[in-house]
Formats: C-alpha cells, structure tokens, sequence
C-alpha cells in the first residue's frame, strides 16, 4: 500500500510534504527534492525545525501551522533559484488535535519571468505607441508641405 501511494504522491507535478506533529517528514515526493533541491537523506534526517536553523530552507509552512493550528500559504525563494508558494494544511482529529501536516509546493519560477517577460513587452509596445502617436501628431502639423509635384 504504501508502494501505491508513494507512486500516486510522484504522479503530481507539486511539490508534496507531510510531517508528523513533531515535525519529523512521514512522506514527500520527487517533486519536492527537485523544487527545494534538498535530498532524501537531509529530508529524512532533520525535523523541520532543524532545516530552518541549518538554513537548508530559507522557512517552513508546516512550522506555522504546527504553532498556530491554522492552513499557511507563504512565498519561498530557495538558495538555487527557484520560488514557491507553499500551503501547509494541519490534519485535525475529533479531539480537534493535528495528527500531521501535509504541505502543497508549486513552483511559480516560470510564471514569475513570463510575468516579467510581459511587463517588459508592454513597456516596449506602450513606448511604440507615444512614439507613433507623436509622429501622427508631426505628420498632422505638416499637412502644408507638398510631398510631391508635377
């Protein structure tokens, strides 16, 4: 069975987490390593309170939400370039306590630079356009001037 669901968790193109309440990682998938570029022996190896303090992570969601009780969803720029938006959901028996916390990373590095790549595109068409509306405008004032002739 937990062949079954490590496949299903390495079908997902986000990164997935979960940890136990004391922050000890129970699952995660490939994704996860290549996004935050950490391996399976950091992961398997540290709680994450201790990949914060060994600074193997710039901050955790799933920290938050062990202190608060509350879903997180926080922006995380990794050392090698690469930029998250990671939400972190608590799993909550009757008894209103967590059993663990299962964190969601998507990668928005692409969507950041087309972003980017838009904006410039933009500044670009807009100076075009002052450009062609003031040769309008030169070309309207000189309507006396003869082009051509006989």
């Amino acid at each position: 069975m937990l062949s079954l669901l490590s496949n299903v968790l390495n079908t997902s193109s986000d990164g997935l987490f979960v940890c136990n309440i004391e922050g000890y990682p129970i699952l995660y998938n490939e994704a996860l390593l290549e996004m935050t570029n950490l391996s399976h022996s950091l992961i398997n190896s540290y709680v994450i309170y201790d990949a914060v303090e060994m600074m193997a992570v710039p901050k955790t969601s799933a920290a938050i939400v062990l202190e608060t009780k509350q879903a997180c969803t926080t922006s995380i720029e990794y050392e090698h370039g690469k930029k998250c938006i990671v939400t972190a959901t608590p799993y909550i028996d009757a008894d209103n306590e967590i059993l663990f916390v299962v964190s969601n990373l998507r990668d928005i590095t692409e969507m950041n630079r087309l972003q980017k790549e838009l904006e410039e595109t933009q500044q670009i068409k807009d100076m075009y356009q002052k450009n062609l509306e003031q040769l309008r405008n030169e070309i309207g004032n000189q309507q006396h001037i003869i082009y051509q002739s006989k």
